[in-house]
């Protein structure tokens, strides 16, 4: 059965309501510029009311390999789900000093003009990373923009690299068992599809999301 991945979690109520509405992964965006990011010492409080039955995802943007592993050592995530320009390298340099398993992001615009680049990355990342995550990219936002990209990219992703695929970009309830068909991933995650306003989820959403996507 699919993953699910609800991210851009901020407030306690809704860690506990997603976590009861059968999500697999929660995540968490930490110290970012974003408008869902929270400081380290709240990730660590909303980290602490997930059962250990679900993964606890520390989510970093733009962070160098040295903040990002005292992110990991201050946070213990069961993934680093890790921005776009980070390379094969560097996602190595962290792996090897904290041991967490990496979730290692492709972006991918709306408009795709030269997929060769999306899909080395996604090559070159999956040499090193435990999970793919394919999310649209979107003037420079890499993720979090509530738009979807050309599900064909992903496809041909999900069927080209050896680790498996989280999908994500534009998804809600409304559309996600589509895109599970189509793209046939092993998870999907979502931000602001299951949203009453930014970093607020709707618990009915959130329901309905992971409900649509388990085909439930």
């Amino acid at each position: 059965m699919v993953k699910v991945k609800i991210c851009g979690l901020m407030e306690p109520e809704d860690v506990e309501g997603t976590c009861k509405a059968g999500a697999d992964m929660i995540g968490v965006i930490v110290d970012a510029p974003g408008r869902r990011s929270v400081p380290s010492k709240r990730a660590i409080d909303l980290f602490s009311l997930v059962p250990k039955t679900i993964f606890k995802v520390a989510v970093i943007v733009n962070k160098s390999v040295d903040d990002t592993v005292r992110i990991v050592h201050e946070l213990s995530p069961d993934y680093l789900q890790t921005h776009s320009s980070m390379s094969a390298a560097e996602l190595k340099k962290i792996k090897d000093a904290t041991g967490v398993k990496i979730m290692a992001v492709v972006g991918v615009p709306q408009k795709v003009e030269e997929p060769r680049e999306i899909m080395a990355r996604a090559l070159e990342i999956s040499k090193v990373a435990d999970l793919v995550l394919v999310d649209t990219d979107h003037k420079g936002a890499g993720g979090g923009t509530g738009l979807a990209h050309d599900w064909k990219v992903s496809r041909a992703i999900c069927e080209t690299i050896d680790r498996p695929l989280i999908l994500a970009g534009g998804l809600n309830p409304n559309n996600v068992r589509a895109a599970i068909e189509f793209v046939k991933p092993y998870g999907v995650d979502v931000a602001s599809g299951v949203e009453s306003r930014v970093g607020k989820k709707d618990q009915n959403l959130v329901k309905n999301f992971i409900q649509a996507a388990k085909g439930k």
